[in-house]
């Protein structure tokens, strides 16, 4: 049994925080995609498609807590989560910089380990800036994501530590999700290295990030 969690944010309370856009509803779109492919039962968190979705802080802390009776027979769970952040946070709807308003990664790691089993294997795709360095443009080959795991947690980023995302706007796509879309498609091993290594090809961004 596949289980996915979908999280992704459009619109911030904060006028200073740019509207997502087009790309936001892409990201829903393209981890609905890996879903169908999967044929993983799914939730969705996000405003992308429903303007009065609670994307504060409280309100997707909440959501996340419940989710774990949902995930509590998955054989193994996926959770796809964008939008705009700093370091390992991700930032609410309603946050602003005197009062904060995050929800850490930590946050959805633990809500995920509350509900699924011990031993499966989980799977995030984090998309968030991770710092302020702009990446440097490079016409050769893009590096492979930043990917971390211990145990049968499977953590993957797009962007390094310290930079700001890695997201051209081609036809209004966020190119990392359609690259993790892309590989789920293609008919692969199964192996863990063997998803690594297509994922590695089908990322096909433009930025390339130096510590």
């Amino acid at each position: 049994v596949c289980k996915m969690l979908i999280l992704v944010w459009q619109s911030y309370e904060d006028g200073d925080l740019a509207d997502r856009g087009e790309a936001a509803k892409s990201e829903v779109s393209d981890a609905l995609a890996i879903a169908g492919r999967l044929q993983c039962q799914n939730y969705i968190r996000s405003d992308a498609f429903n303007k009065s979705e609670d994307m504060t802080h409280r309100g997707v802390k909440k959501w996340l807590i419940l989710q774990a009776p949902f995930l509590e027979d998955a054989d193994f769970t996926l959770v796809f989560a964008a939008g705009h952040g700093i370091a390992s946070l991700y930032l609410g709807a309603d946050y602003n910089s005197h009062d904060g308003g995050y929800v850490r990664e930590s946050d959805i790691l633990n809500a995920v380990s509350i509900g699924a089993r011990r031993g499966t294997k989980k799977f995030y795709f984090f998309q968030h800036c991770r710092g302020n360095k702009q990446p440097i443009a490079y016409d050769d080959a893009q590096p492979p994501p930043h990917a971390h795991n211990w145990g049968n947690n499977f953590q993957y980023y797009a962007t390094a530590n310290d930079f700001a995302a890695c997201r051209k706007f081609k036809r209004n796509v966020s190119p990392w999700f359609r690259a993790v879309r892309d590989t789920f498609q293609t008919e692969f091993k199964g192996s863990i290295q063997s998803f690594n290594d297509k994922l590695n090809t089908n990322w096909n961004g433009t930025c390339h990030q130096h510590q």
